[in-house]
């Protein structure tokens, strides 16, 4: 697995390319915690080129998820995975917990007020 972290729009970008399984989830939970960690108010992770997830998978992005949720103002995206990956979000009904976007393009930039007062 191989994970990217990138600024874009005033976001912050994880993507993730490979296979989110027990071995690599970690990886991606310190990614992610660390973005939050850097004062990251607007997470997207990238699973577009994600080729498989796993229950350990599932476990990282619903945790992630929570540590997002505890602050009013942070906001979590999910690029849209492949067809394999995105069927085990919609029969976990995980496709309609996260907020599923069909690329980073896709939302609106965040304006430079937001970020000030997100902080």
């Amino acid at each position: 697995m191989l994970i990217t972290v990138r600024q874009d729009a005033g976001r912050t970008v994880i993507a993730v390319a490979g296979e989110i399984d027990i071995a690599t989830a970690p990886q991606l939970q310190d990614a992610a915690y660390q973005a939050l960690l850097d004062g990251a108010s607007s997470l997207v992770i990238d699973l577009t080129d994600t080729g498989f997830i796993d229950s350990s998978g599932l476990r990282v992005m619903v945790n992630v998820l929570k540590r997002v949720a505890a602050v009013p103002a942070r906001s979590l995206h999910v690029v849209r995975p492949a067809p394999p990956v995105m069927k085990v979000f919609e029969l976990t009904r995980l496709d309609s917990t996260f907020s599923m976007i069909d690329s980073v393009s896709a939302l609106p930039p965040v304006q430079a007020e937001d970020r000030e007062r997100r902080a």
